[in-house]
């Protein structure tokens, strides 16, 4: 068995028996609130008091020896799957993860195969859903951070990168995908859009300007901040390592992609990296950098059934408030440690973005899109491209004080959030983007 396909089925194993115990405690909790409700107007009256409590001391006493079997049993079949997946033997080495400054260590990312297509979408969704969870717990389903070259992950030594990356090409581009993804979400609709499936913005930019196109694979559950400033930790070691000395950086963010991309170039001016000097030009596609309608719509809605005393209200609530810290730092588009610590993650509608300026010397370019060739309809105007407003693609609030002055900002009328990845037209301003800075490099250089 491959080693990483023994970490998803532990880490499979890991989370089913932690969904079990977590249900049993909502079953628990919910039996109880009816049980009070039941037994409390008997035990206020008279003549049913004293029976009323005998019954109802017997009942708590059985139904919380059940619960703890359950859970007890749950765990105790999870020490079983555990072993046995242990006992496994494994045909290949395991990708070594990269030392990280301590509290930063990140797991290796699996490399794309074939086979494993459908097992690397499904880890990313559940990643994106409860990637925070994954964390702590060290389950094996989290995906952690990775650099890939060609859907391979790359080890950030000069001896490797010298074996896995084309010589002679001083230019590089990392794409960093949205929540939920994974690098794969870069080939979306590509037989569609160019007859065959494997065409993507990185193909095209390698096959006509010999820029290298690098991927980002990480746990889009955590918090933004936290994979931002992994990610500039990454990009470090990459420019440290590189053997024929990177010269020039381009960063494009899909969707929460975006807000990563942001997050590392603010925390590697705070840190001074040597890696930012070689970045030019950030494109955020899609990115909800003035945050996400749906999610405040979730925010909203779990705090009303809070207010409901029911367990048709409770639960669900606690279900939807379960969601990772990465989908809530999309509500108003968090990209720093400041703006979610130390503050409630489910207070209603609370606004703690703070005002983080783009890195001097870097161009900041914005694309957004819509579900309808017309701005003014409906659908586009609650839902933008489906999931984020052209407002806050482009950072164009309505406050001024929110505003995010992007050095450029277009709206695709048509294409949605989805297609935003590898849509030709959006390519089609990539290029022009990257053109200009050539062009403008050049006439410095004259």
């Amino acid at each position: 068995m491959k080693q990483r396909t023994k970490e998803r089925l532990a880490g499979s194993a890991d989370l089913l028996c932690a969904v079990v115990g977590e249900t049993t405690g909502l079953v628990e909790e919910t039996h109880s609130r009816v049980a009070a409700k039941v037994f409390g107007p008997l035990r206020a009256l008279a003549p049913t008091a004293g029976v009323a409590k005998t019954v109802q001391l017997f009942h708590d006493a059985t139904t919380d020896t059940v619960y703890r079997a359950i859970r007890g049993g749950a765990w105790q079949a999870g020490r079983v799957l555990d072993r046995s997946i242990a006992l496994v033997p494994v045909t290949e080495d395991a990708t070594s993860s990269r030392a990280l400054p301590a509290g930063d260590a990140i797991a290796p990312a699996p490399p794309v195969t074939k086979r494993g297509q459908l097992a690397d979408h499904a880890a990313g969704i559940v990643n994106g859903l409860y990637g925070d969870f994954l964390a702590r717990r060290g389950n094996g389903l989290d995906l952690g951070m990775e650099l890939l070259y060609g859907g391979e992950p790359l080890a950030l030594t000069p001896t490797a990168l010298a074996n896995a990356l084309p010589s002679g090409e001083p230019r590089a581009c990392l794409f960093v995908h949205g929540l939920a993804c994974t690098d794969q979400m870069w080939t979306v609709q590509a037989q569609e859009f160019y007859g065959t499936p494997a065409v993507s913005f990185g193909s095209q930019l390698q096959a006509e300007l010999g820029i290298t196109p690098l991927y980002l694979r990480y746990n889009s559950g955590r918090h933004v901040s936290e994979n931002g400033r992994r990610l500039s930790h990454l990009l470090d070691e990459l420019v440290q390592s590189h053997p024929g000395g990177l010269q020039e950086l381009v960063l494009v963010g899909h969707s929460m992609g975006g807000l990563v991309v942001r997050s590392a170039a603010e925390y590697g001016r705070r840190h001074d990296a040597a890696w930012l000097a070689r970045v030019k030009t950030i494109i955020c596609i899609g990115a909800p950098n003035l945050g996400a309608p749906l999610e405040r719509a979730t925010n909203g809605v779990t705090n009303l059934l809070r207010r409901f005393d029911l367990a048709g209200a409770q639960i669900p609530a606690q279900l939807l408030d379960v969601r990772s810290a990465g989908i809530k730092d999309l509500r108003f588009g968090y990209i720093v440690d400041e703006e979610w610590e130390a503050h409630a993650p489910d207070a209603l509608l609370v606004d703690n973005r703070q005002a983080i300026p783009l890195v001097a010397g870097i161009s900041y370019h914005t694309i957004g899109g819509t579900l309808t060739q017309n701005p003014g309809h409906p659908a586009t105007l609650l839902l933008g491209d489906l999931l984020v407003r052209p407002a806050s693609a482009t950072g164009r609030a309505g406050d001024p004080a929110r505003r995010i002055s992007f050095h450029s900002a277009r709206v695709f009328p048509g294409i949605n959030h989805f297609h935003l990845a590898n849509h030709p037209d959006v390519y089609g301003l990539i290029r022009h983007h990257l053109d200009d800075e050539a062009a403008g490099a050049a006439s410095v250089a004259v």
